[in-house]
């Protein structure tokens, strides 16, 4: 007859483990048997839900948002310390988080051209994560891109020169129903 037996892998770690599985009997000729099992612990695993962002055309003085989404698919706790931005005009927040695995964070982008920046000028840069999903990399990278447009000032209604110009009205026609019978 035979014993199935569950074997649980419970990694505290990434990486690749191995263990031996003692097996202790009552048989006489083999009372213990050994077995190797061997298992690779995956820790947190970033994953973007885009790694490249427009925002489009925005004033210059205004501001432009769009937001892209930080994963944890793997197991372990996923700690991203920080996120900066190599050009001054575009912003992410939150900046620093932690997620469980499975979990999720929205993190949202700004585009914010400012008054130096050319009409028309498109406007490049890139955010960079700083993570714990060792040991693949540290960091993750989002290519982010806007275009500053000059604001266009509102047109002024023309000076009123009198009084408004008469029109002609139509006639009104009346009608008239007779009662129902």
């Amino acid at each position: 007859s035979s014993q199935s037996v569950t074997v649980t892998f419970t990694p505290t770690s990434a990486g690749v483990k191995y263990s031996t599985l003692t097996i202790s009997s009552n048989d006489a000729d083999a009372p213990t048997a050994k077995l190797v099992v061997n298992g690779t612990g995956q820790g947190p695993v970033i994953s973007l839900s885009t790694t490249s962002l427009s925002l489009g055309s925005v004033n210059k003085g205004s501001s432009g948002t769009t937001t892209f989404a930080v994963s944890n698919t793997g197991s372990g706790t996923l700690s991203v310390s920080n996120i900066t931005s190599s050009a001054a005009q575009f912003a992410a927040s939150p900046t620093s988080f932690n997620l469980a695995a499975g979990a999720a964070q929205t993190v949202t982008v700004t585009f914010a051209p400012t008054s130096g920046t050319p009409q028309g000028a498109a406007q490049s840069g890139a955010l960079t994560l700083t993570h714990s999903a060792a040991p693949t990399a540290t960091s993750s990278a989002v290519s982010v891109s806007g275009t500053a447009l000059d604001p266009v000032p509102a047109t002024p209604r023309p000076p009123s020169t009198g009084p408004p110009t008469p029109r002609a009205i139509s006639p009104i026609t009346w009608c008239t129903a007779a009662p129902p019978t």
